[in-house]
């Protein structure tokens, strides 16, 4: 029983270190009239604060779902929200694979900032 329990948490292990970078999307497109996608070249000249880094996830529960870069923005887009942000620089999406409990997700961050 033990040998399973190894070889499973090794699995869990092997597949969580599966995270792969998901093809840029155009972020722009998702801009909404309070929050806009920066590039960090865009407001390097600007007086902006940095807000923290905030997440968005996408989770699929069944194998059946396939999780999408789309929902885990419109979190991510949620989550600068709440910290009143204008904008967010440096956006990344991973496909995060299978993270307990999902059987795959994609999961974006980046940076909040408040441009003046």
């Amino acid at each position: 029983m033990q040998g399973y329990v190894f070889l499973f948490v090794a699995l869990m292990m092997a597949l969580q270190g599966c995270a792969s970078e998901i093809s840029p999307l155009p972020y722009k497109l998702y801009s909404t009239p309070d929050l806009r996608f920066y590039e960090p070249a865009e407001i390097q000249d600007a007086e902006y604060t940095s807000l923290g880094i905030v997440e968005g996830v996408d989770c699929s529960l069944t194998w059946f779902r396939i999780a999408r870069s789309e929902n885990a923005l419109r979190k991510l887009i949620a989550e600068a929200n709440k910290l009143s942000a204008t904008g967010v620089i440096n956006t990344m999406c991973v496909d995060s694979g299978l993270r307990v409990p999902c059987q795959n997700s994609v999961t974006c961050t980046a940076e909040a900032v408040s441009v003046k």
